[in-house]
C-alpha cells in the first residue's frame, strides 16, 4: 500500500505552509517540525505512520477535511453580513487602543481584545507569538496565562512559527484558550477542531492577522546579514520599529546586539520593503493561497493601510468581528481605553488592495504556470491561460534567477553567504532605482 500522509502529499510538492497543526494531532506521534534548507518549517516523518490520514484532513493546502465554522461555535443567531473575500462579519471597526498601540505593530487592537477577554474571565490562557528559547529559531508561539504577560507578545513577527508544541499543551491541559494565528493556520486549527473534540472544547476563540504572504527564516537572516549580524549574535529583533519622523507605512527593521546596542535602521521604503514586496524568501505555498482575511476566524485584525490613517505613525487597526462576544467588546471599547468607529466592508478591502489583488486576480496565472511545469495544485482554483511569447519567456527566466539567488544566499546549514547576499542587495537597490526612474518619467 502506498503511504499517504502530509509529507508525501504536501511537503514533497513544496506546498506546506509550516503551521504544525498536523504534527500536533498525529496519532502515531510520527511527525516533527523542522527547518528545511530553505529556512521553512515543515513536518518530517520521524516515526511509523499510522495511516490514519488525520494530518491530511487538517492540512490547509488540501480540500479534504471540513473546517469548524465560526457559526457552529456561537450559534446561528447572529446577524452577519457577507463578503466574497472577507466572509461573514457582524461589524467592522477602525481605531486603536491608547494603552497598547505604542508597543504594538499597528493600533494594538489584537492585544486589547485578548486583555479584555482575560479581564472578563472568558479565557484563562492565550496563545500568541513570543521569543523562543530554542537555538534554531528566534520566535515561536507561547502560552500566556494573564493579561500582564501579553506585552511580551505584542508587535509583528515576520518569521516562520509553528503551533505543534502549544497545541499539544492544549490537548494535555484543561483551559479556556484564545489563539492568534495567520489565516492558513486558522484554517488548519478549525479543521483540527472538527476532528479533535478537545481542541473544540478548549480553544474558545480563534483570531487571525490578515496576511499577504509568509516568509522563511532566511528573510530575517538576509536583513541581519545586511546589518552585519547573525541570529546567534542577536538578542532581539524588531520588525516594526516606528521612527517618529516617518509615516506608519515606512516602519523600520532593527536588531539588538547581544551586548545591548541596536543596529542601524533598515526602512521599508528601502532594502527592507524591496525584499518584502519583491516576495523574496516566500514559501511556495503562499503562491497558491487565496486566504487574506481568514473568514474562519472569530475576528481578523489588520493594519489600516488607508490614506487617512497612514499619516499617524503610531498605527491604526482594522477589526473584522464575527463572534458576538468580540462585537460586544467593540461596542463597549471607549470605556476600556479603545477608540473605534465603524468602517465599511469596501474600505476594509481597499486597505489591503495590493495583497488582495495578488491573492485573487493574479492567482489563476500562477496556478496555470505551476501546472504547466508539472506541479499539480490539489485545490479547485481557477486556471488562466498562460500567455506565450517573449514576455512570458523573460518572466520565466526572471523567476528562475530570483529563486536561484535565494537558494544560493544561504548554505545548507542556514548560514548567509556574503557574496550572494551582496548580489541580492545590489539587485534590490537597482530595482528600486529603476522603478523610481520610471515614476519620474511618468510624471513628466
Amino acid at each position: 500500500m502506498t503511504e499517504r500522509n502530509v509529507v508525501t502529499e504536501v511537503v514533497a510538492k513544496s506546498l506546506c505552509c509550516g503551521c504544525g497543526v498536523c504534527t500536533a494531532v498525529c496519532r502515531g506521534k510520527a511527525l516533527e517540525m523542522r527547518f528545511n534548507t530553505l529556512g521553512e518549517l515543515v513536518p518530517v516523518l520521524t516515526g511509523k505512520c499510522a495511516h490514519c490520514q488525520l494530518c491530511l484532513k487538517v492540512c490547509p493546502a488540501l480540500e479534504v477535511g471540513e473546517p469548524l465554522l465560526p457559526e457552529e461555535l456561537f450559534g446561528p443567531g447572529a446577524k452577519m453580513g457577507r463578503d466574497p473575500h472577507i466572509g461573514g462579519f457582524i461589524e467592522c471597526c477602525v481605531g486603536y487602543s491608547s494603552r497598547h498601540r505604542m508597543k504594538s505593530a499597528s493600533g494594538g487592537m489584537a492585544t486589547w481584545t485578548l486583555e479584555q477577554l482575560f479581564q472578563k474571565d472568558k479565557i484563562n490562557a492565550a496563545i500568541c507569538v513570543g521569543r523562543s528559547p530554542k537555538n534554531d529559531r528566534l520566535f515561536e508561539p507561547v502560552i500566556v496565562s494573564s493579561a500582564a504577560e501579553l506585552s511580551y507578545c505584542s508587535s509583528s513577527r515576520y518569521y516562520p512559527v509553528e503551533f505543534s508544541s502549544v497545541l499539544k499543551d492544549v490537548l494535555r491541559n484543561e483551559g479556556r484558550y484564545a489563539i492568534v494565528a495567520l489565516p492558513c493556520a486558522v484554517t488548519a486549527i478549525r479543521k483540527a477542531q472538527r476532528a479533535v473534540l478537545l481542541l473544540r472544547e478548549r480553544i474558545r476563540y480563534v483570531f487571525a492577522l490578515a496576511c499577504g504572504h509568509g516568509v522563511s527564516k532566511h528573510f530575517t537572516g538576509f536583513l541581519l546579514a545586511a546589518a552585519r549580524l547573525t541570529e546567534a549574535k542577536v538578542k532581539m529583533v524588531d520588525f516594526r520599529y516606528s521612527a517618529r519622523s516617518h509615516k506608519a507605512t515606512n516602519f523600520a527593521f532593527r536588531a539588538q546586539h547581544a551586548e545591548g546596542n541596536w543596529s542601524n535602521l533598515l526602512y521599508f521604503d528601502g532594502l527592507y520593503g524591496a525584499l518584502w514586496t519583491g516576495r523574496f524568501f516566500v514559501p511556495r505555498a503562499c503562491d497558491f493561497c487565496d486566504d487574506l482575511f481568514a473568514p474562519l476566524a472569530d475576528a481578523t485584525f489588520m493594519d489600516a493601510w488607508l490614506p487617512e490613517y497612514t499619516g499617524d505613525v503610531h498605527g491604526t487597526s482594522i477589526v473584522v468581528a464575527r463572534h458576538p462576544e468580540v462585537s460586544r467588546l467593540m461596542q463597549g471599547a471607549k470605556e476600556s481605553g479603545a477608540f473605534l468607529r465603524p468602517i465599511t466592508i469596501a474600505r476594509v478591502r481597499q486597505s489591503q488592495s495590493g495583497a488582495l489583488a495578488y491573492k485573487t486576480t493574479y492567482l489563476p496565472l500562477r496556478v496555470a504556470r505551476a501546472e504547466r511545469n508539472g506541479l499539480r495544485i490539489p485545490r479547485s482554483f481557477p486556471r488562466a491561460v498562460v500567455p506565450g511569447g517573449l514576455k512570458e519567456r523573460l518572466a520565466k527566466i526572471k523567476h528562475g534567477a530570483r529563486a536561484r539567488i535565494c537558494r544560493l544566499a544561504f548554505d545548507l546549514e542556514g548560514r548567509p553567504r556574503r557574496l550572494w547576499i551582496s548580489v541580492l542587495a545590489a539587485y534590490l537597490h537597482a530595482q528600486r532605482a529603476w522603478r523610481a526612474a520610471r515614476r519620474r518619467v511618468a510624471r513628466l
